[in-house]
């Protein structure tokens, strides 16, 4: 449930309100029309194929609390219509604003997660490690979409959020520290994944390394230890923990079981040891 005071959603967002709903909150935001079951805040997102602004009316008739409309919609939703209608520039440019007040409000510790590969395995296990109330991107929930959506899911009283953070091009991943306001960062590792897209792996490299610039004041970074090409990025950071061989962590035995795996972690205070079940 997005507990935020209505006027101060739409502040959040730079919303106008053009119909008044009942009061309460939202249960979470969505922006398929065809995933509303009652309690929703429905984001009519502009696509490269169609407007979700169509299907506003269509929402609020299925229940939802309230939609988020474009500029071509401001009008056309008398005030009988059930719901909030909040009318805004860009629908998903408020998603995102809405992401970042509600990641503020709830004060959980955020950690960011990217790299070429092994970004999921690594939010999974954090998850599994994290105490206390977690909440992690489903899926591949690690977009500009997806990443936002993610924190408007998490309930009031979330430690710690673990947020998978998907790169397609430069500017992507400061675009999603810039919402998520990420206290720690991972990068998993810097491989020739999306060379084509950007040309070459030091412009790879760049782009992850953005998540270094993203992170919030006396962040903690980690990375691997042979960092590679991300190693321009890193001069000058105060918050670095580097993994591997070599590094200030680094997992000394693996031990498989029937019901998962024992881990035995050296860290400069000594050994550690982690139990991961497996999946059922």
């Amino acid at each position: 449930m997005i507990e935020l005071q209505v006027e101060r959603m739409a502040s959040a967002m730079g919303a106008d309100i053009m119909s008044r709903g009942e009061g309460g909150f939202p249960d979470r935001a969505s922006i398929d029309s065809r995933d509303i079951h009652g309690g929703e805040l429905f984001f009519g997102l502009t696509g490269a194929a169609d407007d979700g602004g169509r299907f506003t009316s269509t929402a609020l008739e299925s229940g939802a609390w309230g939609v988020v409309v474009g500029p071509a919609w401001r009008e056309g939703f008398p005030e009988v219509q059930a719901g909030w209608v909040f009318a805004v520039e860009d629908p998903l440019d408020s998603l995102q604003m809405l992401a970042r007040a509600w990641r503020r409000e709830l004060g959980s510790k955020v950690i960011g997660i990217t790299g070429s590969v092994g970004k999921t395995t690594v939010k999974d296990i954090t998850r599994s490690l994290l105490p206390g109330e977690v909440h992690a991107s489903e899926e591949n929930f690690n977009t500009e979409i997806g990443l936002p959506l993610t924190i408007l899911s998490a309930p009031a009283g979330t430690d710690t959020l673990v947020l998978e953070m998907a790169m397609r091009g430069p500017g992507q991943i400061a675009e999603l520290a810039a919402i998520a306001e990420p206290d720690i960062g991972v990068i998993t590792v810097v491989g020739p994944v999306h060379v084509e897209l950007l040309g070459s792996i030091e412009a790879v490299a760049a782009a992850k390394a953005e998540l270094v610039s993203g992170l919030a004041p006396g962040g903690a970074l980690i990375v691997p230890a042979k960092a590679g090409h991300l190693e321009p990025h890193l001069e000058g950071h105060s918050g670095l923990v580097r993994f591997g061989p070599g590094g200030d962590v680094e997992a000394q035995a693996v031990d498989l079981r029937d019901q998962g795996s024992r881990v035995t972690v050296s860290t400069g205070a000594g050994n550690e040891v982690f139990e991961f079940p497996f999946s059922e």
